[in-house]
């Protein structure tokens, strides 16, 4: 069974500035419990730092004008079907 779902899992694409997501909620955690900032505030802070960062890098990588409109855009995949490079167990 475990073979099977592998079979369909795919992981999350990497976005540029992603990475920038899992570090500021960190902060936010950090700044709640560490320093005792209210928790709401806290996030909203890293929500405004998050959307900073990813807008700075969808113009880094000709995604998004200074204007923020769009100029490309960035193709995902899609998982439709199963991967092939696993053989399920059968007994």
């Amino acid at each position: 069974m475990i073979l099977q779902q592998w079979a369909w899992y795919k992981d999350m694409p990497n976005l540029p500035g992603g990475y920038f997501v899992a570090r500021e909620v960190g902060n936010a955690w950090n700044r709640t419990v560490v320093d005792g900032m209210n928790y709401r505030n806290s996030l909203e802070m890293a929500v405004l730092e998050i959307n900073r960062e990813l807008r700075r890098k969808q113009q880094e990588f000709g995604f998004i004008d200074a204007g923020g409109n769009s100029i490309k855009s960035m193709d995902l995949p899609v998982v439709n079907k199963p991967w092939e490079g696993v053989k399920p167990y059968v007994k």
